[in-house]
């Protein structure tokens, strides 16, 4: 079978990276023809949903309700959202969640293939290096595609049942603009802006689950969509949860 890695990757400078930072990007990591079909899987989705934080809770509201909500429901549902991001537990974004679409195992897909290759000795062992984990037992990976008023307010990825051992956002944006928002921004605990990345094409993040960050606001004029595959690798498969966060 073909790598899906770059033979080029510096793990080395990787480790060091995340080992003084918690966290690393990595870039033009999977092989050109990988990273190019895997786009194209990307764009033959149809069944988005939208993941949001309300002020009532979770909501899971697939895109075709959402196109045709009347005006006074769109309103009151954008006024919780707003409350519950005030408050600093919001999200708004799309969602195509894999976990949840393929429990019967992933489809003979280029985007299927790169779900199963993300539990492959061959990406495993390149997680394990450059972050230290070892206990890379399951994974849980969801699409995301965060378009104009879409954000993630700040969060860590410590989760319990499931045992977290790191987090990972796989970038497949092309094309975009830093003043288009959606970046990946850092925090000290206290709440100090450190380090941001715009969303970029072939890129990996690898984060430690005690890590403070956020995915900025998208500005109304994007120009275009920030597209990703993310989850985490844990240590307990069987408490996995359907992901909710990037």
């Amino acid at each position: 079978m073909a790598s899906w890695l770059n033979p080029t990757l510096d793990r080395a400078a990787a480790a060091a990276t995340f080992k003084a930072n918690r966290q690393v990007r990595v870039s033009n990591l999977l092989a050109e023809d990988k990273a190019a079909s895997v786009l194209q899987g990307l764009s033959q989705i149809g069944e988005w949903s939208m993941v949001c934080a309300s002020s009532s809770g979770v909501a899971i509201i697939p895109a075709a309700e959402l196109s045709t909500m009347a005006p006074e429901k769109q309103a009151t549902l954008q006024a919780s959202l707003a409350e519950s991001a005030r408050q600093g537990l919001g999200f708004a974004f799309l969602s195509y969640r894999m976990d949840d679409r393929w429990k019967g195992g992933a489809p003979d897909t280029a985007l299927g293939a790169f779900y199963s290759a993300l539990m492959s000795d061959e990406i495993r062992s390149l997680v394990s290096d450059i972050t230290g984990a070892s206990d890379l037992n399951g994974v849980a990976a969801q699409v995301t595609r965060f378009g104009p008023s879409h954000y993630l307010t700040r969060h860590k990825d410590e989760h319990t049942p499931a045992k977290r051992q790191v987090a990972f956002i796989w970038g497949f944006t092309p094309q975009w603009h830093p003043d288009w928002g959606g970046l990946l921004q850092f925090f000290t605990d206290a709440g100090t802006p450190t380090i941001a990345y715009a969303p970029g094409f072939n890129t990996l993040d690898l984060i430690a689950v005690d890590q403070v960050r956020s995915t900025t606001f998208v500005t109304p004029f994007a120009g275009a969509v920030r597209q990703a595959i993310n989850g985490w690798y844990v240590a307990d498969p069987a408490a996995l949860d359907a992901p909710a966060q990037t």
